[in-house]
């Protein structure tokens, strides 16, 4: 869903888009007070469903954060300072690559849960890791520039979720002026934000010696 076409629809939806056909002019009545509340109306419907229940996955190396100066050596540990747009690690820890075991096709992946957070943003390794190994996050959404909008501008996040934001935008824009139409069209985006949540999922992966070393997969990434 591009901005425009939120835009059209929040409006619509509170009768506000136009009139026997005719779209409403800024100029008219409130007219321009809602467009100047659409915006950041979609910045916090896109905020709230991306950090409740349609999170946006997103990865990075460490090889990435390397290039991109977030990364230091410090009293034999090794330091990332993760993206900016983080808002949550995601439960996986790191994916790193490791020759594939009985088999000549190529490099897999495991999983390495090894690490301690420093603050929000920091986490620190006492391992030497390849610059290939991944690290699975969920991130902020994009959000609109209000003094710099175009229709065409997609919206963030997977179509479903964008299906809800107009329904949060039309109900806050009528918050003052009709508190039943405001609870009729918050309570449609509530449903349609909770049907968003990811089912649960299993994934199945080898049992390993627990009696070998802690670093006995790893001794060879250096």
């Amino acid at each position: 869903m591009t901005y425009g076409e939120c835009r059209d629809l929040s409006l619509n939806l509170i009768q506000q888009e136009s009139i026997a056909g005719t779209v409403i002019p800024g100029t008219y009545n409130n007219q321009q007070d809602y467009l100047n509340k659409i915006p950041g109306l979609i910045n916090a419907a896109e905020m709230d469903i991306a950090t409740t229940t349609k999170p946006i996955p997103e990865e990075v190396t460490l090889g990435e954060l390397k290039e991109q100066d977030r990364y230091e050596e410090k009293n034999g540990n090794y330091i990332y300072t993760l993206p900016e747009d983080l808002w949550q690690r995601r439960g996986s820890g790191l994916l790193v690559p490791v020759p594939r075991r009985f088999s000549y096709e190529g490099l897999s992946f495991q999983r390495f849960n090894r690490l301690r957070m420093v603050g929000n943003n920091r986490i620190i390794l006492n391992e030497h890791l390849p610059d290939e190994t991944i690290l699975e996050y969920y991130r902020y959404p994009y959000q609109l520039d209000p003094l710099n909008l175009e229709d065409g501008i997609v919206l963030d996040n997977v179509p479903e979720a964008t299906a809800a934001i107009p329904y949060y935008v039309a109900a806050h824009i009528v918050m003052y002026d009709d508190a039943f139409l405001y609870a009729t069209l918050q309570n449609e985006y509530t449903a349609k934000k909770e049907a968003l949540r990811e089912r649960p999922t299993t994934e199945i992966s080898a049992i390993e010696d627990v009696y070998l070393g802690p670093s006995y997969d790893y001794h060879g990434w250096w």
